[in-house]
């Protein structure tokens, strides 16, 4: 029974937390709602680093402009 019981609970609790959970259907269509309302600045950043135009491993100007964007989001280093 000292067995059951915890097995018991955590069934209970993922049942709980799947009833919680929006359906796969609506998470789907937040995220694709989410990166349409990105689609020009993800093509404007796509412009800009292939406007760089460096040879390879030595992409300096798009590390400084990448690392620039991604401190404006909140990232730091």
């Amino acid at each position: 029974m000292k067995r059951a019981l915890p097995m018991l609970a955590e069934i209970w609790l993922a049942a709980a937390a799947a009833a919680q959970r929006p359906p796969d259907a609506q998470l789907k269509a937040e995220a694709a709602e989410r990166v349409e309302a990105r689609r020009t600045f993800t093509q404007q950043m796509v412009d800009s680093i292939f406007s760089f135009a460096e040879r390879g491993f030595q992409e300096f100007d798009t590390a400084d402009y990448v690392t620039g964007l991604l401190e404006k989001e909140g990232f730091s280093g």
